[in-house]
């Protein structure tokens, strides 16, 4: 609801503050008065376009600002995805146009485009004007009024339509996906399942190399260690002429001359000495040598393993544990590939099965519709026929779409106003009195259903009087029980209806002209009403009339 609007140096309104409450609230004035001024700042507040040409002339900038109460739920939402929150359940929304034609926009404070706060408009005020565009008159939003109307059918259908919708859209992504990449994951599996299945034969395990390695050396020079082993045990111990029978004759020499001599004694002993170590060291000569096994096919082995080794590092890492660290990852990746993936085969059946289940959700939510549909121009018919336009046709157009998020549908509201001619779109309506009756019978129907908290009303007794005018008085009382209406009006059975009347008015000097909004007391309400029913005259007879209105207007309204 629009509690508060300030409009400060738009066209010839210098500053003026107006307080507005629920019901009906009618603004009055004689014409050029200022009366579109007032619609058109309400229109800056909700992203409609403005430029230099609405600042009031010798200012430097125009503002408009609009507080908004009891927010419907999904502009609080949006309010919030633009990181504004309400304070205190308010919405503060502020609009600024500099003299060079730049404008700002803000939602609680925070900056926005106008393309957001028109957004955040759309489901705050709607308002029916020859020249304004509002939801209504969008067909992309017609699907919603039809669902809301109908609500208690439809939202459980199209909760259930949504819901296999969104399956359905997953298994399309999945299987493009799938379809896409199918040749590049069945490449990548195969070159992971050679490479597991290369290193799982290698059995790789840490420190085997350097085992191998050290065997490897060990093999390889075994020929060689029995030579020198040979070799030496001959020199010592085993040949014509030896090391041992040389030192042993030796020795022998030496005790016979400690024998003589006794000073040789400790030199001869330490020559036997050496005698007995030679011999003991060609016994261990023999020893190795005999224990030297020479195997030429376990050196193959082991140096065709260390090639082994030497290729799987150079593939995977550099060495032996980073070719066991691979092993171990690309495992996983192998696992993720073919463990619990479905084929593209299985993936269309699931989703040939799917879309057998969403078009019978489809239907089914269609069918509501359409029984919806039916009920609706019946209700706008008999809304038409009591604002004497019994002649105007109101049909819900409903057309098959491709799937989408609302189901298989496209609804549009389409309009006859003359007899004979075939029903178009709503939008196209060139009448601007006419188009407003006809949203006041769909918001008549629609008011229980639509979110929107706030109505304006412009142009709406344009080519009407008597009858008609009390019926559009009465249409709008009803309408103002659940939301709050703001009309302007040139007719007083309309005014005289009001819960609250203003009156907009135009005070000109020498020098400048401005307009300013007043909320009439009840007094001035039958001035008011006295002037619109005697045009410049003021009578006795229309004041008498004038209070005649308002009796009237408060039975009409204890009757609701």
């Amino acid at each position: 609801m629009l509690t508060e609007l300030h409009i400060k140096n738009i066209a010839v309104i210098d500053e003026t503050q107006i307080e507005l409450g629920a019901g009906l609230n009618v603004l009055t004035g004689e014409t050029g008065a200022g009366k579109s001024i007032v619609i058109g700042s309400v229109n800056l507040i909700l992203g409609e376009r403005g430029g230099k040409e609405m600042v009031r002339h010798g200012e430097k900038n125009a503002l408009v600002q609009a507080v908004f109460s009891d927010i419907p739920e999904q502009a609080r939402a949006l309010a919030e995805e633009y990181g504004a929150e309400a304070e205190d359940g308010e919405l503060l929304l502020t609009r600024q146009i500099s003299e060079a034609g730049k404008s700002t926009c803000r939602v609680g404070g925070v900056l926005v485009t106008s393309a957001a706060m028109r957004e955040l408009g759309g489901f705050l005020v709607d308002i029916h004007g020859q020249h304004d565009s509002q939801a209504l008159l969008s067909s992309a939003r017609h699907i919603d009024f039809l669902d809301s109307l109908a609500k208690d059918k439809t939202n459980p259908l199209k909760e259930q339509y949504q819901s296999v919708y969104e399956t359905y859209l997953s298994l399309q992504k999945k299987l493009q996906e799938r379809t896409e990449n199918e040749a590049q994951r069945q490449e990548r599996i195969e070159l992971l399942t050679f490479q597991c299945d290369e290193l799982a034969k290698a059995q790789l395990s840490e420190g085997e190399e350097e085992e191998l390695i050290a065997e490897e050396k060990l093999l390889a020079g075994a020929e060689d260690i029995l030579r020198a082993l040979s070799d030496g045990y001959s020199v010592l111990y085993e040949g014509e002429f030896t090391a041992y029978d040389a030192l042993s004759a030796a020795a022998r020499c030496l005790s016979e001359a400690a024998a003589l001599d006794a000073r040789l004694e400790e030199t001869a002993q330490e020559l036997a000495d050496v005698v007995y170590k030679v011999s003991d060291i060609a016994s261990a000569a023999r020893t190795a040598r005999d224990a030297v096994e020479f195997d030429p096919q376990r050196l193959a082995a082991v140096q065709e393993r260390l090639a082994l080794l030497s290729s799987l590092k150079r593939k995977y890492g550099g060495s032996v544990e980073a070719a066991i660290e691979y092993y171990d990852r690309i495992c996983a990746e192998l696992a993720a590939l073919t463990d619990g993936e479905e084929s593209a085969d299985v993936l269309r059946t699931r989703l040939a099965e799917c879309e057998a289940e969403l078009a019978q959700a489809a239907a089914e939510l269609s069918a509501a519709r359409r029984e919806a549909a039916q009920a609706m121009e019946t209700a706008v018919a008999a809304e038409l026929c009591d604002l004497d336009m019994e002649k105007v046709v109101f049909r819900v157009g409903i057309e098959a779409a491709p799937y989408g998020k609302n189901g298989v549908d496209k609804v549009e509201f389409l309009i006859s106003t003359n007899p004979g001619e075939p029903v178009k779109p709503l939008s196209k309506i060139a009448s601007g009195g006419e188009l407003s009756r006809i949203m006041l019978a769909l918001k008549t129907v629609l008011a229980d259903s639509d979110a929107v908290g706030t109505l304006i009303f412009d142009e709406i007794d344009t080519g009407v009087s008597g009858r008609a005018a009390g019926k559009i008085a009465a249409k709008l009382c009803k309408i103002a029980k659940r939301k709050q209406v703001i009309c302007i009006t040139h007719l007083a059975q309309i005014a005289s209806a009001a819960d609250a009347h203003y009156l907009i008015e135009k005070e000109t000097s020498a020098t400048a002209a401005s307009t300013r909004v007043r909320r009439l007391s009840d007094m001035e309400r039958v001035e008011e009403l006295a002037r619109i029913l005697g045009g410049l005259t003021v009578t006795d007879t229309t004041r008498s009339h004038a209070r005649e209105l308002l009796a009237e207007a408060d039975r009409l309204k204890q009757t609701l």
